[in-house]
């Protein structure tokens, strides 16, 4: 027999307190609690790859291909050229020339008298329908010579000879 009944005490012992019971939790709840950061990353995730495959899918401006970019240049360059030479000389009609750049021009004035009063950077201009050669300074804004242009003959002349 316990103690306590020998001593004659009462019936009731001391029981420790508990916390007040909580309210049941619905199933509902408990699944909300559960699911809810699943749920939020599996949103996000598929609002991400949607977004992805839209910018995928969506049309890329055009950028126009480095080609044409140089040959709008070119042409740009070739008509403000064509205007600064038609200032001071009657340019053939319909005649593209082929243009080149003078780059040592003591050299050049070393082989040929074309070139005697050319300085680095002139243009010249060579016009094959008429078959004239255009030397235009355009730091200097001058004609500096024109004369004809001199083909072969032949094609032998232009192989070289052993």
């Amino acid at each position: 027999m316990p103690i306590q009944k020998r001593l004659g005490a009462t019936e009731k012992t001391p029981t420790p307190t508990q916390p007040p019971a909580l309210p049941h939790m619905s199933a509902f709840l408990y699944l909300r609690r559960r699911w809810l950061p699943i749920s939020a990353i599996a949103t996000l995730s598929i609002v991400i790859l949607l977004f992805i495959g839209w910018k995928l899918d969506s049309p890329q401006p055009q950028k126009p291909a480095p080609e044409s970019v140089a040959n709008q240049v070119k042409n740009d360059e070739m008509t403000t050229l064509l205007k600064r030479v038609g200032r001071h000389f009657l340019i053939p009609e319909g005649a593209a020339p082929v243009v080149a750049t003078v780059l040592d021009a003591p050299a050049l004035a070393k082989e040929q008298l074309f070139f005697q009063h050319a300085v680095n950077g002139d243009k010249l201009l060579i016009f094959r329908g008429s078959v004239q050669a255009v030397l235009y300074s355009p730091s200097r804004d001058i004609i500096v010579n024109v004369g004809p242009v001199e083909q072969p003959q032949s094609p032998s002349a232009l192989t070289p000879q052993p």
